[in-house]
């Protein structure tokens, strides 16, 4: 097989990576698909390699959905992919341009899930799926590219701002890390099915940021939650489980969600799945194509979890604790001595003051309040009063409860003697014993000497009265603290003047601080630019590959800024400097394509023009025939570089020598300078060469006849182009034909503005 083995027909798409061809197979006239390396790529490798790993699964995939590959050959350092030729148009096209109804939409999204089950039997997953990489024919049937691909490919896919872009589709796995699962295809499922039925992302993402920004925004922002008639319910709860970003919390591979969606959707035929080798259940990690790089085998999930886990509680050693048992308070039996009589004697004398100190005697049912506090002792009565007894006791030995012994009578009278405590359990608090009505026993010294068994008290006298004492000083103490409280009070809150929270009128203008007082607006300078044909590019020796084929564009005349976009005319609109290197005179850096077109409306309606820019969706509109400011198209900026002279070869914009009309790395001491500080070319504008790169309206794209638009450029893109180099730069990339680009939303201290008016 050989390239003159087929008849080229058409060049279907140009990118800087690639080339797509239409083509005749010249033995039977069969239509094809010819893809293949941009020759400015033709020594990457890594490229190499993925088309031949694309074109080895596409030869062996062979579903009704997917596109077919037929072949894959080499000539010179080129490596040629052929396939059968699909027509129709990306299913992101189809999408914006004729919304497909519910019933179509469940169709495609079978179709693609099938086609995914029948990749997976034969070890193959895409990890690339997104709407660019289905095509819908003009019969509604699909057809699925990309398999195979380096799993990094939409890191470089060029997409197009009217559409999502091919990021946004990734599964996280595979975003955060390149390691794909068998169910990450099911995400990338998930969002397509969910855009095509709602004709918008399943997120609210910022339509301003970077690509990778609205990524991360997506993993953290709610789905949102479409209308019942718009999706059923069964699906959205479908759906949900395929947006996890875990994949193990996901169905498990294609297979199984088929299932689960026949069993939820009984209206709608899934239809059969294919008898061939089940699916593993078991999500892991899926090997490189042979024919792709080879890359590192990446760790099992498992193994990395494993090694971040804590180590299981079986398999640590405990240090053995060792308690030993709290030795139990046993009380050892009293010996049996002799009473005590003038211990006996002090007792009775001290209860017999007790008695005294009572003006009453107590009541049976009635304490004395004196006393009221004992009841809040926790621990035995005995053990307070009966010291000598308390030593006499060893933890060793068990104490029987002592029996009293029975005391004489004296005189005819009984003595009374208090009861021993019965038996409590040991959480009840001792009660205190109730002194008897009659008087005292007396003292007498006969009575003395009588024999009579030990008695044991409730009432710890001697304490009482020392606690009496505490008492007393704890209720001084209680009112002085009354009082001190009492006066902190009254200086506090009566006397203390109190704060006024009426708010006082302010000494500054609140107004001035919410909203910055702006710069008086005053009108931008505007050169006049003659209409004229401009000569567009550049066959000089030094000029790079896409400042040719040469273009001839007709011209109309505009007016342009003299200079670029100072700090002080920035200030007129925004009250934020951006800008790196600061100056009022200095021109305005560090600024997106985005935050231009902002202020390029608000500037116009402040000076009373109509704005030139509308905005539809994610895709910015300009109107060329409005009154108001916009940027340059990539033509007008190379006519105003060569003065309004469409066929000047001057080098630079005013000389051909660049120190007297330039800015750049080797005079800018690493900074920007004030405007209009160097030689202004010949209708006066400064600048044009240097200082800072400049925005302008294009989408960049290599120059070609095939531009429908030369004016106004493509239609699309990834980037835009910056023109006139700045103070970082060298020398050549300020001629007037040099070419460069970066994404619409980088901001930097080397890229700023002018702006142009219509006439």
């Amino acid at each position: 097989m050989a390239l003159n083995s087929y008849k080229i027909l058409d060049t279907l798409y140009h990118s800087r990576r690639f080339l797509l061809y239409k083509a005749e197979r010249v033995s039977d006239g069969m239509k094809v698909l010819i893809k293949t390396q941009d020759p400015a790529q033709i020594t990457d490798k890594a490229l190499y390699g993925s088309l031949r790993a694309e074109a080895a699964a596409a030869m062996k995939l062979d579903h009704p959905a997917i596109r077919r590959g037929l072949g894959c050959f080499e000539e010179g350092l080129s490596v040629y992919l052929v396939a059968e030729y699909a027509e129709g148009e990306s299913l992101a096209e189809r999408i914006l341009q004729h919304p497909p109804k519910l019933e179509q939409s469940l169709i495609w999204a079978r179709d693609i899930l099938n086609s995914l089950i029948h990749a997976a039997q034969l070890n193959e997953i895409h990890g690339n799926l997104n709407p660019y990489n289905i095509i819908v024919g003009y019969d509604a049937s699909l057809k699925l590219i990309g398999f195979g691909k380096n799993r990094a490919a939409w890191k470089h896919s060029e997409g197009n701002f009217k559409y999502q872009l091919p990021m946004l589709y990734v599964a996280p796995e595979i975003f955060n890390t390149t390691k794909a699962h068998p169910n990450s295809d099911l995400y990338s499922w998930a969002v397509i099915v969910y855009q095509t039925i709602c004709g918008q992302m399943p997120w609210r993402l910022d339509s301003f940021s970077s690509p990778e920004e609205q990524k991360h925004q997506s993993f953290s922002r709610a789905i949102i939650m479409p209308d019942s008639s718009v999706m059923p319910d069964w699906l959205y709860s479908i759906l949900l489980s395929c947006f996890k970003i875990d994949p193990y919390e996901r169905p498990a591979n294609a297979l199984e969600l088929l299932e689960l969606l026949k069993s939820e959707s009984a209206d709608f035929d899934w239809g059969s799945v294919p008898e061939t080798e089940k699916l593993s259940t078991e999500p892991e990690l899926i090997e490189p194509s042979p024919l792709e790089e080879p890359v590192a085998e990446p760790e099992p999930i498992e193994e990395l979890l494993a090694e971040s886990a804590e180590p299981a509680v079986e398999d640590e050693i405990e240090p053995e604790i060792t308690v030993e048992p709290e030795p139990e308070l046993s009380i050892s039996p009293i010996p049996h001595h002799e009473p005590d009589s003038e211990l006996i004697a002090k007792i009775l004398a001290d209860a017999e003051r007790v008695v005294e100190i009572k003006s009453e005697p107590a009541s049976e049912e009635t304490v004395e309040p004196e006393f009221s506090f004992i009841e809040e002792v926790t621990e035995p009565i005995f053990d307070i009063i009966d010291e000598p007894r308390k030593k006499t006791f060893e933890p060793s030995q068990e104490q029987p409860e002592p029996e009293p012994e029975p005391i004489p009578e004296e005189a005819g009278k009984p003595l009374a003697v208090a009861p021993a405590p019965e038996p409590k359990p040991e959480a009840e608090k001792p009660k205190i014993a109730e002194l008897p009505a009659q008087p005292i026993a007396s003292t007498s010294p006969k009575a003395a000497q009588a024999p009579r068994a030990k008695p044991v008290y409730n009432v710890p006298e001697p304490e009482r009265k020392d606690l009496s004492g505490m008492q007393k000083s704890f209720r001084v103490l209680m009112a002085l603290s009354l009082l001190i409280v009492a006066y902190i009070a009254v200086q506090h809150f009566l006397l203390k003047e109190r704060p006024d929270f009426s708010i006082p009128e302010p000494e500054i203008d609140t107004e001035a601080i919410l909203q910055p007082e702006l710069t008086e607006n005053m009108p931008i300078e505007m050169v006049l630019v003659p209409a004229d044909t401009l000569v567009m590019g550049s066959i000089h020796p030094e000029a790079k590959d896409d400042e040719f084929p040469l273009l001839t564009v007709p011209l109309r005349s505009f007016m342009i800024s003299a200079t670029e976009i100072t700090q002080k005319e920035w200030s007129m609109v925004f009250a934020a400097n951006p800008s790196l290197f600061r100056g009022e005179y200095f021109p305005v850096e560090n600024v997106s394509f985005y935050d231009v077109i902002e202020y390029c409306n608000a500037k116009s309606l402040k000076d009373g023009l109509t704005p030139a820019y509308d905005y539809y969706g994610t895709e910015i509109i300009c109107d060329f025939d409005a009154n108001g400011y916009r940027l340059p198209t990539e033509a007008e900026w190379e006519l105003a570089a060569k003065a309004g002279v469409g066929n000047s070869f001057l080098r630079f914009s005013g000389s051909d020598k660049p120190d007297e009309v330039a800015w750049f790395a080797e005079n800018s001491n690493a900074r920007t300078h004030p405007v209009g500080s160097k030689k202004p070319n010949a209708i006066g504008i400064h600048d044009m060469s240097g200082n800072i790169y400049e925005w302008v309206w294009n989408w960049y794209t290599p120059y070609s006849h095939r531009i429908s638009n030369l004016y106004s450029g493509p239609e699309s893109g990834t980037d835009k182009v910056i023109r006139g180099g700045s103070w970082y730069h060298n020398e050549a990339l300020m001629r007037n034909t040099a070419r460069n680009y970066a994404k619409p939303f980088v901001k930097n201290g080397y890229i700023g503005f002018r702006v142009v008016r219509s006439r």
